[in-house]
């Protein structure tokens, strides 16, 4: 038996380091800002939080992306985004639109590597160091103490605009007249679902779906191709919520066909009146979102063809 033994080189951070380029934020942004830069020959580092890349694709189970063709199938996007969903779909990890988001942290880890950019996972950016009106490093807390990184150029990719914020930049958050950012959701992901048993419902239920309304066994096989997204169901939700089993304020339940055989992501949780920049909130968020998830399992697999035998 022959065994392969690859060794990856890693750039140990001592106590500073320096780079062209710094982006802090390993998602779908800060990954396209990373290996875009690299691929210009700069010397340049991708700090991410996690363990692996992809943010809110991976990380937050985000699915599917969203239409990047015209009515007719005329691509509207090109460039890094058609790069990834090609070598994710020649992994057999997407089809349609939607994706495996294991698919996607191996696509943008290698992405990155490839290009020549340094990457530093498990890395926490603490702070900003401004001299004048400039943003010359960051601080960022990694497993083995702090360390302060210089860069020419500091991408900020945290989504929350972190970095900006600790450099004292203005910036406006939330609903002018009372604060609010929009509402969180626990995506979750589903196997064991029969997901023709759904769309043959939806076929013959069309006033019970927002959409697919599938008109044939024809559409229903494209659909089922495509990675479909399902939503509706009105009267179940509202039939369960009259015997107290529907806890949400939501009036249906939305979920979409992942590339894997048998499997759903779910996104119908929904968690309001909290602060995504506040770990005391983000904390009540994921409680919330994990009971809402589990009545959400109940009610399916009582209610909705197809999630007989669903298991999260």
């Amino acid at each position: 038996m022959c065994r392969l033994l690859v060794v990856l080189e890693v750039e140990f951070l001592d106590k500073r380091g320096s780079y062209d380029v710094v982006v802090a934020g390993g998602g779908v942004a800060g990954v396209a800002a990373a290996v875009s830069a690299a691929r210009l020959g700069v010397n340049t580092l991708l700090v991410e939080r996690y363990g692996f890349l992809g943010g809110l694709s991976t990380a937050g189970l985000v699915n599917p992306f969203m239409s990047s063709s015209t009515s007719k199938g005329e691509p509207l996007v090109a460039g890094f985004y058609r790069d990834i969903c090609d070598r994710m779909t020649s992994l057999g990890g997407m089809r349609g639109r939607a994706f495996d988001p294991e698919a996607m942290k191996y696509v943008a880890q290698e992405m990155v590597l490839e290009a020549g950019a340094h990457l530093l996972l498990h890395t926490w950016v603490t702070g900003a160091r401004v001299v004048g009106n400039t943003l010359a490093g960051i601080e960022v807390l990694t497993k083995s103490g702090t360390v302060d990184i210089d860069a020419r150029i500091i991408i900020d990719a945290t989504g929350d605009g972190d970095i900006a914020a600790m450099a004292g930049a203005p910036f406006e958050m939330g609903d002018p007249e009372n604060g609010l950012t929009q509402a969180m959701t626990l995506m979750f992901t589903v196997g064991g679902v029969d997901i023709r048993k759904a769309l043959v419902y939806a076929m013959n239920n069309p006033e019970e779906m927002r959409f697919p309304k599938p008109r044939s066994e024809a559409e229903i096989e494209h659909l089922l191709e495509q990675a479909v997204g399902i939503a509706g169901f009105y009267n179940q939700v509202e039939e369960a919520r009259k015997k107290g089993e529907f806890p949400l304020p939501q009036d249906l339940v939305f979920f979409i066909a992942m590339p894997t055989p048998n499997a759903v992501v779910v996104n119908t949780t929904h968690i309001g009146g909290l602060d995504g920049t506040k770990s005391e909130d983000l904390t009540l968020g994921e409680i919330e979102g994990r009971r809402q998830a589990m009545a959400l399992m109940r009610f399916f697999r009582k209610y909705v063809p197809g999630f007989e035998s669903a298991y999260i």
